[in-house]
C-alpha cells in the first residue's frame, strides 16, 4: 500500500513538473510558430523562394533555392528549415524531422510523451522556419573554409512512393560552391 502511494505521489509531480515544461515551450512560441515563417529570402548570391507550403498538402509545396550556377527545384516539399548557422549536427528528430533549435536547450523529456509530441505538433515542429532561434534568418557560417560565408537548406520530401528523403544543402554566397549531404534524420 505504501508503494501505491508512493508511486501515485510520483506521477502526480512528473505530470506537474511536464506541465511548467510545456509552458516553457509556449514562452518561445508566439501564436503556434517559433520565429518568422520564412518563404523568401536573398543571402549574397544564394536565394531562396517557397510557393505554395502554407497549407498541410505538401504535395503542392514547391521550392527554388541556389545561387546562379547551382539552381534547385524541388517539389512535393514535406518540411524545410533554412540553417543560418554552423551546420546542425545535434537537432532532435521526432517521426523523422528535425526539430526544435541548434542553440536552445530541447527539452529531452518532452519526447518520451504523447502530450510533448502533441504540443510540439502544435507548433509545426518549427516547420518553414530557420535552425537557429537566437541568431538573424540571413546569419552566414563557416564550412568551406575559415574565410568563407555559407548558408545552408534542409528540407524533406516525399516521392509519389511516399518515401521520405532528408537533405541538407549548402551553398559558399560568394564563391557558389555546393555540397549536399544526407540528413541523419532519415
Amino acid at each position: 500500500m505504501y508503494r501505491l502511494f508512493l508511486f501515485i505521489l510520483l506521477l502526480l509531480y512528473n505530470n506537474s513538473s511536464l506541465g511548467k515544461k510545456l509552458d516553457d515551450i509556449k514562452s518561445y512560441c508566439i501564436n503556434n510558430t517559433c520565429s518568422k515563417v520564412i518563404k523568401k529570402i536573398n543571402v549574397g548570391k544564394f536565394y531562396f523562394k517557397a510557393r505554395n507550403c502554407e497549407t498541410k498538402d505538401y504535395r503542392k509545396c514547391q521550392i527554388w533555392f541556389g545561387t546562379p550556377k547551382n539552381k534547385l527545384r524541388a517539389g512535393w516539399v514535406k518540411y524545410y528549415r533554412l540553417i543560418n548557422g554552423p551546420m546542425p549536427l545535434k537537432l532532435n528528430c521526432i517521426m523523422g524531422q528535425p526539430i526544435w533549435y541548434q542553440d536552445l536547450t530541447f527539452p529531452n523529456e518532452l519526447t518520451k510523451n504523447y502530450e510533448g509530441i502533441k504540443t510540439l505538433k502544435k507548433f509545426n515542429f518549427q516547420n518553414k522556419e530557420k535552425v537557429y532561434f537566437n541568431r538573424p534568418a540571413n546569419e552566414t557560417f563557416k564550412f568551406f573554409s575559415s574565410r568563407d560565408k555559407s548558408f545552408g537548406i534542409l528540407f524533406s520530401k516525399k516521392d509519389r512512393n511516399e518515401k521520405k528523403k532528408n537533405n541538407i544543402y549548402i551553398f559558399d554566397i560568394e564563391t557558389e560552391k555546393m555540397r549536399k549531404i544526407e540528413s541523419e534524420c532519415s
